[in-house]
């Protein structure tokens, strides 16, 4: 837990593979928070209430159990510089809004459930990894997207199309105008959706339930309302003891 000499508010939480559990909701009062790292846990729910937190800057949530979908207020986030989601359930289109984050250098966003077509992310000038592969992903990618990011960003995505080494695109309707128009590979087995099969490279790593972990979630679910509530007491106590020993602070850069 890193916090603010100054404001004695919570700065960055680091904790990773420590199987927390529950979802991220107690977080969104933290609004000076600026490093957020809980990859490899169990956390649930969706990352809505991270768009309240608009000092982050630093988001490394990949291999936990968050579903939903990305929401349009992430562009809220201007600060963002590295937005880590990979090997989630997150669900839905990847929204246009995405492209607001003009401070963003790592977007990665593969190993999830995404459907819909690909923004121009070529627009975002200071991105520079993206990686959407082994979603669902369908529809024409733009030459400047291919060019800029490599075709391994778009691996696993069955029905995406456009310049080599992509397949070629058969006719360029917007699939998004008509539920029967749509972009795909002028490879028919190729469809606007990404089946499972054996030998493919795609291994969700998602982690469901067992019957044995039941009661632990009953217990773990407030598992990051409790870990919120002791950094603000953790740093507020710290600041309160004159003399003592500094609490940690980010890096504003």
């Amino acid at each position: 837990v890193y916090c603010s000499p100054y404001s004695r508010r919570v700065t960055g939480l680091s904790l990773p593979s420590l199987s927390l559990r529950g979802p991220l909701t107690s977080l969104s009062s933290l609004d000076q928070l600026r490093l957020l790292d809980l990859h490899d846990n169990r956390l649930n729910g969706t990352v809505s209430p991270l768009t309240n937190c608009t000092n982050l800057r630093l988001v490394y949530l990949a291999g936990n159990d968050i579903s939903g979908e990305i929401p349009k207020e992430i562009s809220s986030l201007k600060r963002m510089i590295r937005l880590d989601l990979s090997d989630n359930n997150i669900r839905g289109v990847i929204p246009r809004e995405i492209l607001g984050l003009t401070w963003i250098l790592t977007i990665r966003l593969q190993d999830n459930e995404l459907t819909g077509r690909i923004p121009d992310f070529s627009q975002v000038g200071s991105l520079l990894e993206l990686n959407v592969s082994y979603n669902e992903l369908h529809g024409k990618v733009t030459d400047g997207v291919v060019k800029k990011f490599g075709d391994l960003s778009f691996s696993g995505n069955e029905g995406l199309c456009g310049s080599d080494p992509l397949p070629d695109c058969t006719y360029t309707n917007d699939p998004e105008s008509s539920d029967t128009d749509k972009i795909v590979p002028s490879n028919p087995t190729s469809l606007p959706h990404s089946p499972v099969i054996a030998g493919d490279p795609k291994i969700h790593h998602h982690r469901g339930l067992s019957s044995g972990a039941i009661a632990a979630v009953i217990g773990g679910g407030v598992a990051v309302i409790v870990l919120a509530s002791f950094g603000f007491a953790f740093c507020c106590g710290r600041s309160d003891r004159g003399g003592g020993s500094k609490s940690a602070s980010l890096e504003s850069g």
